[in-house]
């Protein structure tokens, strides 16, 4: 990736808030150009709390995209995940 241009971060800190307190902090494999967080598995098969863990980190870095890459498989197993909307709804659907 970075031959290609992008800047890629590893292992990179995300404060969680709640209530406006910090309680702690994410750890993202990989974060690509800024925008899209990258979580890197072996494992034998994907579970519902792994896709759970990606949309925790979505929320807490208020991101739009995320990958899950599991390498243990006999074909590289890639999901697409998408956080919740960070940008405010249109006037129109507000009220």
């Amino acid at each position: 990736m970075r031959k290609r241009g992008l800047s890629v971060a590893k292992q990179v800190e995300v404060p969680i808030f709640y209530d406006g307190v910090e309680v702690g902090t994410h750890r993202l494999d990989l974060l690509i150009a800024e925008t899209i967080m990258v979580e890197l598995k072996a494992i034998k098969a994907l579970e519902d709390v792994h896709f759970a863990v990606v949309r925790s980190y979505l929320v807490a870095t208020r991101l739009e995209r995320g990958l899950l890459f599991n390498f243990a498989r006999p074909a590289l197993e890639i999901k697409r995940m998408f956080g919740p909307l960070t940008r405010p709804f249109p006037a129109f659907l507000a009220s």
